[in-house]
């Protein structure tokens, strides 16, 4: 994981088989970086599940993400094609909802 110039944390990811599975989520993505603004990860995928469920019924259009190369599956509050948007979204999750947010670069 790496700062970026505002501080914020960015971890990357290359991974072309890497796995998403969104809940109501109807933006549409074209070809480029996705950003996803983290609200935990699981080793257990049921409990990923579960936590991206409850994101989903507290209005979170909620993003799963599996990389095959991890034991871990990664819940996020939402996707962004735009750094500046995932970091808005950031700072006022941070404030109002999880401190532990961070965010994820898809490539």
């Amino acid at each position: 994981m790496k700062s970026d110039s505002s501080g914020s944390a960015v971890s990357e990811a290359t991974d072309a088989s890497e796995k998403e599975t969104a809940a109501n989520n109807d933006k549409t993505y074209t070809n480029g970086d996705t950003y996803y603004l983290i609200a935990g990860s699981f080793k257990n995928e049921q409990n990923a599940m579960d936590f991206k469920d409850k994101l989903a019924e507290n209005n979170h259009p909620a993003v799963l993400l599996n990389k095959p190369d991890s034991d871990f599956f990664f819940v996020a509050y939402d996707r962004f094609s735009n750094l500046d948007q995932a970091k808005a979204a950031l700072s006022d999750i941070v404030q109002n909802e999880n401190d532990s947010a961070w965010i994820y670069k898809k490539r």
